[in-house]
């Protein structure tokens, strides 16, 4: 892994990305989160503190590669959209409702889980390098989105596979409270049955660990359950 030599940029490593995207959040920044992992580049753009879009240059990502493995379109249609975008230089997503592949409604949720996805995947990063550009927004594409940044910390940390660093950023021996905006920033997450029984587990007196214990079953997703709630603010130590 390569870190950026451009001095703006910080290390992932030395930072807490949830905690960044909290504190874009909670100051209704505008702007652009950068993010290298060479040879990865990926783009978030956020308004007003909320992500609105989001751009990557890894294959995987594009919107027609998505379509293509959601079942959205079959291998021809990819290659003969592929064709026209040639021909005409137009988007994707424009050629593929031109030639009734997708309708409108077919390609602003595809957008949406392209975009949802492109963020998500920032968070199995190991390392990398990061800067926000606080800039007015300028975006050429039809179709941006609204996206809650605490609903996507919280599907973020659940797919993160490093124990280590959610042990390092909330400590087993930390006692939690909930926070004086628990319920408003935890209003959008889908939380499961257990995960409610765990934020309930919540009352300024039992460690993470505690918590652990009385959970049992799959503890280290109860921790990742814990560290969302930290790392939106809904949870406090």
């Amino acid at each position: 892994m390569a870190v950026s030599s451009d001095g703006r940029y910080k290390r992932l490593r030395d930072y807490n990305l949830p905690k960044v995207l909290r504190s874009i959040n909670s100051a209704g920044k505008t702007g652009v989160l950068l993010l290298k992992n060479w040879p990865a580049e990926k783009a978030i753009f956020i308004r007003n503190g909320k992500i609105v879009f989001a751009s990557s240059n890894v294959e995987e990502d594009c919107l027609g590669i998505n379509l293509l493995s959601w079942g959205k379109i079959s291998v021809v249609q990819y290659f003969e959209s592929i064709k026209m975008i040639e021909k005409t230089g137009k988007r994707h997503g424009s050629i593929l409702i031109e030639l009734g592949y997708i309708s409108e409604k077919d390609l602003e949720e595809a957008i949406k889980k392209q975009v949802e996805n492109i963020a998500l995947s920032i968070f199995k990063w190991d390392d990398g390098s990061f800067f926000f550009e606080e800039t007015p927004l300028e975006i050429a594409e039809a179709i941006t989105l609204d996206i809650d940044i605490s609903d996507l910390i919280y599907k973020g940390i659940k797919k993160m596979d490093s124990f280590p660093q959610i042990r390092n950023a909330l400590p087993l021996t930390s006692v939690l409270l909930p926070s004086a905006e628990s319920h408003k920033l935890t209003g959008k997450i889908e939380f499961t049955d257990p995960e409610k029984k765990i934020m309930g587990m919540v009352n300024g007196k039992n460690t993470v660990l505690d918590i652990l214990r009385m959970t049992g079953g799959d503890d280290l997703e109860s921790l990742k359950v814990l560290y969302a709630a930290n790392c939106i603010g809904a949870a406090v130590s």
